[in-house]
């Protein structure tokens, strides 16, 4: 245990130590020695990051769409204007209401569930009903 914490420490001396040596410190300043992320090699060399800053790029650009939808959703709900539902329906765009129909539809599920246990309540009464009856024709 003792020997691995000091062997991380010494990796850390050096590493610190490489960085604050002049020959590599000027290496790092060199232009020459900079990554051209643009460059035809970088992106033959390194195909996966090419591809990660591709769906970074458009999963950016789906969120800048959707913000605008967002605010423009919001100017109708605003403003109520025939011109902004026309803005809409030409970007291919649909109006949706979400709040009630999210309220009718959860007061529809408390209906169905408290009609299934008052269901549930008369099956179980008529059955323990039935299973007294039984016992009492046993017994006569």
């Amino acid at each position: 245990m003792h020997g691995a914490k000091s062997s991380n420490i010494k990796k850390r001396k050096t590493t610190h130590g490489l960085l604050e040596d002049n020959r590599f410190k000027a290496m790092f300043k060199n232009p020459d020695f900079t990554m051209d992320h643009e460059s035809d090699t970088f992106r033959l060399l390194k195909p996966v990051l090419s591809s990660l800053e591709e769906q970074r790029a458009a999963k950016a650009e789906r969120g800048q769409r959707l913000a605008e939808e967002c605010r423009l959703q919001e100017e109708l709900e605003l403003e109520g204007t025939a011109q902004l539902r026309g803005q809409l329906r030409r970007r291919g765009i649909r109006t949706m209401t979400f709040a009630p129909a999210g309220k009718k539809r959860d007061s529809r599920r408390r209906e169905k569930a408290l009609r299934h246990q008052a269901e549930r309540r008369k099956i179980r009464r008529s059955a323990s009903s039935l299973g007294k009856t039984a016992v009492v024709l046993k017994n006569t």
